[in-house]
């Protein structure tokens, strides 16, 4: 998931299902474990949700969202 989002680059978004699907045919499978893992990501702020362009933090929208790299504050 990192990866995707490091190599889309902190200005892009991308769906959790594009991680899901690199995996292979049974991706649908893998959603409960990609959601997981997303939460997990926000909650260290690395990754960000996405939602119409407002940033949800760490919970979870409902519905479909997007996620991206957490923006760098130069720290």
């Amino acid at each position: 998931m990192l990866s995707l989002a490091a190599r889309r680059g902190a200005d892009k978004s991308f769906c959790p299902s594009e991680v899901a699907r690199s995996f292979g045919n049974s991706w649908t499978e893998l959603m409960p474990r990609i959601h997981q893992v997303a939460e997990q990501l926000c909650a260290e702020r690395l990754v960000e949700y996405q939602k119409g362009g407002i940033s949800h933090g760490q919970n979870r929208p409902s519905g479909a969202y997007r996620l991206c790299l957490v923006p760098d504050d130069g720290d």
